[in-house]
């Protein structure tokens, strides 16, 4: 009998992050209720997150909001979203309730860092701090979700479909001058995703790059980016409204996830997807 999707979404106050949390809830269905984890530091634009995922148009959706999830703090914020989990797993395991169907981790948190710096203007404490907020914490949260949640599919028992879905970009895999730092992380997430991959066959995991959108980070790019060709590519793009809704990416991911038919470990752009 089919039970209750549940999704975490960090960074879901806005931006992406708000956008994948609407587009899950517009897809729940009587059949396939949906559980959302808003998960930020804005309690009040998660709130107003929470309020638009939960209306008449989308009765099979339920939200819970956690904002104490701190980039910079990694233990303990992972710790924060895996106990709020687990109790809405306990509520949906209930007598009388539908049980778990799924469950899975959206890591959508995340900083830009400053792109008009080459690698060799780097100072030794924002490749830290960078490191930390971008890399450490998606690995702590990772790491501590797998191993909390997995272990009912370990040894062939069954149980609930665990996903862990990492947010990429083609900077992953492609080169740009004034990138390092972004470029550097995006790469090692999907080098540990490939890895769970392998290690944990029984779970699946994604690494979606949603495209060059059209949101506060990419005016930020815009903005201060120091290399003139790429600044001037970006501007031009956003002039001729070429640049990727959030509400189209968002859905897009959600049509991946929702047929399943992606290889683990796999990155996945929006463009191999959404051709134009």
């Amino acid at each position: 009998m089919p039970g209750t999707q549940i999704y975490a979404i960090t960074g879901a106050n806005r931006g992406l992050g708000r956008g994948i949390a609407l587009a899950l809830s517009q897809r729940s269905t009587p059949e396939h209720p949906r559980h959302l984890l808003l998960i930020g530091r804005n309690a009040a634009e998660l709130a107003a997150v929470a309020a638009s995922c939960v209306s008449a148009k989308t009765p099979c959706t339920s939200t819970t909001v956690l904002s104490t999830f701190d980039l910079s703090s990694p233990s303990s914020s992972s710790s924060s979203v895996i106990s709020a989990l687990a109790q809405i797993i306990n509520k949906n395991k209930l007598p009388g309730t539908a049980g778990v169907e799924s469950l899975t981790l959206v890591n959508c948190a995340g900083t830009l860092g400053n792109v008009s710096k080459q690698v060799r203007e780097y100072s030794e404490e924002e490749i830290h701090q960078y490191a930390v907020m971008n890399f450490v914490s998606f690995s702590t949260l990772t790491s501590q979700f797998l191993r909390e949640f997995s272990r009912s599919l370990e040894g062939g028992r069954g149980g609930w479909v665990v996903c862990v879905v990492n947010i990429s970009s083609l900077l992953a895999v492609e080169a740009f001058s004034h990138w390092g730092l972004y470029a550097a992380i995006k790469a090692a997430r999907d080098q540990l995703v490939r890895v769970v991959a392998k290690e944990q066959p029984s779970v699946r995991v994604l690494s979606y790059a949603p495209g060059p959108l059209d949101n506060d980070m990419q005016r930020e790019v815009r903005e201060t980016m120091g290399d003139e060709e790429q600044r001037g590519i970006y501007q031009r793009m956003q002039r001729k409204g070429e640049l990727v809704s959030v509400e189209d990416s968002a859905q897009v991911l959600c049509e991946i996830l929702d047929l399943g038919q992606f290889e683990s470990g796999a990155h996945v752009d929006y463009y191999d997807v959404k051709r134009v």
